[in-house]
C-alpha cells in the first residue's frame, strides 16, 4: 500500500471503461471526474460539463492523488446506528410482544418501545418516527381479548352479561292509559341527585347480582366483580360480557369471574339495555324524588322486581351468539 502522501498518477488506470462496469453510481460519477482529467480537461470545464461543483471536481481528484483508486467509494461512517437492521426486525417485534407479557399488566408506551430499540439494538428513534417503524413492520395498536385460565373447560364456563345506568330526578316520562281525547300532564323534576345500579345476569340460569352506589369508578366496578363471584356456582366460570367502558378493566379479574368486553360501538349486543328498558318504564318512570334515600329506595325494589322474575330474564337476555 502506498503511503497517503505519495502521488497517484491518472495514466495508471482507465477510468473509462471502469465507469461502466462501476456498479455504484456515486463511484461512477468519481470515476468519469477522474476520466476527464486523464483526457486533459480542466476544473472548471469538467464542472460546466458534468453539472458539479469546482470544489466537488477539486476534491476528487486530490482524494485519488492521496489514496489513489480506493478513493472512488465512500467509506463506512462510524457512530450510533439510527435505524433497525432487516435482520433485528423480527427479534424486535418478538421483543415488545414479550416485554408486554412480562409487565404483568397496563400496556406498553410508545416511549417504553423506543427505548427497547435504543437499549437492545442500538437503534435511535423520535416518537413519531417509532409510530412509523411499527406500522411499516407490521405491529398493530389494537384491543387485546379475554382468554380464559387454562384449568378451567369449556363445559364449565357461565356467561353473564353486566352494564349500569344512571337513575336520579331527572327521570323519564312513559306511555300511561288515560281517557281518549286527553292528554295527561305528570311532572318532571329538573334536580340532580343520582344513583347507579351496578347488574349483571346469567341468561342460562336466570341469576342476577346487583349493586346500587353512588357513583360509578373502577372501585365500584370491584365491588360488582365481587358480587358477581359470589352468584357463581362452585367449580364454575364465569365470563362475564360487557362494553368498553373506562372502568371496566381486565385487571379486575377475579378466579372465578373473567371480563370480556364487546366491539367498540355496539350497545345493541348487550341484553342489560333491555333489561334496563324495562325496568325503567315499568318502575322507575314517571316519578319525583324528593331525597337521595328515595332513589336507592327505588332502585332496589325495581332491581329486586325483576331479578324476581327468572322468566322475564331469560326471554329479554338470551342470545343465540352467546351460549357455550
Amino acid at each position: 500500500m502506498k503511503d497517503k502522501t505519495a502521488n497517484y498518477a491518472l495514466t495508471e488506470h482507465h477510468f473509462g471503461e471502469l465507469s461502466t462496469t462501476e456498479p455504484n453510481p456515486r463511484a461512477r460519477t468519481r470515476l468519469l471526474i477522474l476520466h476527464q482529467y486523464s483526457i486533459g480537461k480542466s476544473t472548471s470545464e469538467i464542472s460546466e460539463s458534468m453539472y458539479i461543483s469546482k470544489h466537488t471536481v477539486w476534491k476528487t481528484r486530490r482524494k485519488f492523488w492521496e489514496q489513489g483508486l480506493s478513493s472512488i467509494y465512500d467509506l463506512h461512517r462510524s457512530g450510533r446506528n439510527t435505524k433497525l437492521s432487516e435482520e433485528d426486525i423480527n427479534k424486535f417485534k418478538a421483543l415488545i410482544v414479550q416485554e408486554q407479557e412480562n409487565r404483568g399488566g397496563g400496556h406498553l408506551i410508545c416511549d417504553d418501545i423506543v427505548k427497547l430499540a435504543k437499549d437492545h439494538f442500538n437503534a435511535y428513534y423520535s416518537r413519531n418516527g417509532m409510530y412509523h417503524v411499527l406500522k411499516r413492520i407490521g405491529m398493530s395498536w389494537i384491543s387485546a381479548r379475554t382468554t380464559l385460565p387454562e384449568h378451567i373447560k369449556l363445559e364449565d364456563v357461565e356467561i353473564w352479561f353486566q352494564d349500569e345506568t344512571r337513575l336520579g330526578q331527572q327521570g323519564s316520562l312513559s306511555r300511561v292509559w288515560h281517557y281518549c281525547g286527553q292528554r295527561p300532564r305528570l311532572v318532571k323534576q329538573q334536580q340532580f341527585l343520582a344513583s347507579y345500579i351496578f347488574g349483571a345476569i346469567c341468561p342460562e340460569k336466570g341469576s342476577s347480582a346487583g349493586l346500587i352506589l353512588p357513583t360509578i369508578n373502577k372501585q365500584c366496578m370491584r365491588l360488582h366483580m365481587e358480587e358477581i363471584s359470589r352468584h357463581v356456582e362452585d367449580g364454575k366460570h364465569a365470563v362475564v360480557v360487557m362494553d368498553g367502558a373506562l372502568w371496566h378493566q381486565e385487571n379486575l379479574n377475579l378466579p372465578n369471574v373473567s371480563i370480556l368486553k364487546l366491539p367498540p360501538y355496539s350497545p345493541e349486543l348487550n341484553p342489560m339495555e333491555q333489561v334496563w328498558q324495562i325496568m325503567k318504564q315499568r318502575h322507575l318512570s314517571n316519578r319525583c324524588y324528593e331525597k337521595f334515600e328515595d332513589i336507592i329506595d327505588a332502585c332496589c325494589d325495581a332491581w329486586n322486581m325483576i331479578c324476581e322474575s327468572v322468566d322475564l330474564i331469560k326471554s329479554l337476555t338470551q342470545r343465540n351468539w352467546a351460549r357455550v
